[in-house]
């Protein structure tokens, strides 16, 4: 008996791309047949053929002419603007005044005398043309420049020293721009205190003198006492007017032997049989008396004590 079989495993031959990194890459081929492709168009097709036109739509055949960023089909003007606004138009704004030339009255600039690029000029702003203004008071004091004894120097120059547009013969401030600024009647340059002085006659300061004793209240010692701690101190007295306790102003000369022990601000001169201010002399002072007394220091070097 004669038996034969065929080879069932012989291998069928593929042709295709061979290239994995391609897109028609045939996984299943065994021979290359030069048939890769590596790129894809705009609708993701292998090899296709699809591209975006000017207005940026894939496949499509939209224009942009006037190259804008806008496609033709939905552009208001293809092409360009000129300076009046005109698609394409040819009309032009020189001085960029946002007047089209064509219907611009002065296409330039006025001068101070109304006219289109003209050189006329109205120093004193008075709305007249000073070639044709009988009377340029620059500074407006009612007389006229070429007139006014004083105000022009020999060389026809007009006078003012501090530039506020004040002839120096009619300025009460010749020298002083702000011509007293504060109002007090004394100009700036020569005033010691361009402001006001404070309750402490500090210029433009904060200080203040509540109850009116002429004594600054950061200097005041009684002014925080109740009504009778205030009664209670011998350098302090009631202000009945401002309700609040003050400072007494003690003039030693008034007092006589008895009062005069009375204040420590006050000694009795034995000399001239009065009482004076006290008058510290550091010097007079033991150690222990020295070291009680604020205006005093104990020298050690001298072993006194000192001012």
């Amino acid at each position: 008996m004669w038996f034969s079989c065929e080879n069932s495993t012989k291998s069928q031959n593929v042709h295709g791309c061979l290239d994995s990194s391609a897109c028609n890459y045939n996984a299943n081929a065994n021979i290359d047949n030069n048939s890769c492709i590596y790129y894809m168009d705009c609708n993701d097709e292998c090899g296709g053929e699809a591209v975006f036109d000017e207005c940026g739509i894939c496949g499509g055949d939209g224009i942009d002419f006037d190259q804008d960023d806008i496609c033709d089909d939905l552009d208001d003007c293809i092409g360009y603007y000129d300076d009046c606004g005109v698609c394409n138009g040819n009309g032009t704004d020189l001085d960029q005044d946002g007047i089209c030339d064509f219907i611009d009255d002065c296409v330039g600039a006025y001068d101070d005398c109304g006219i289109c690029n003209g050189d006329g000029v109205d120093i004193d702003q008075d709305g007249i043309c000073d070639d044709l203004d009988d009377c340029i008071d620059v500074n407006g004091n009612g007389i006229c420049d070429n007139i006014e004894e004083g105000c022009t120097d020999e060389y026809g120059i007009f006078v003012d020293t501090d530039l506020d547009g004040i002839c120096d013969l009619m300025d009460e401030c010749p020298l002083d721009y702000n011509n007293d600024l504060d109002n007090d009647g004394i100009c700036d340059n020569e005033d010691d205190c361009v402001g006001e002085y404070d309750d402490c006659g500090v210029c433009n300061g904060n200080g203040t003198d509540n109850n009116n004793n002429g004594i600054c209240d950061d200097e005041e010692n009684c002014q925080d006492y109740t009504y009778g701690e205030c009664l209670s101190q011998l350098e302090c007295e009631w202000n009945f007017n401002n309700n609040m306790c003050q400072d007494y102003d003690i003039d030693c000369e008034d007092l006589s032997y008895s009062e005069c022990f009375l204040y420590a601000q006050c000694e009795w001169d034995l000399d001239d049989n009065e009482c004076d201010d006290y008058e510290i002399d550091c010097e007079d002072f033991s150690y222990s008396e020295c070291l009680l007394q604020s205006e005093c220091e104990w020298d050690y070097d001298d072993n006194e004590c000192d001012d």
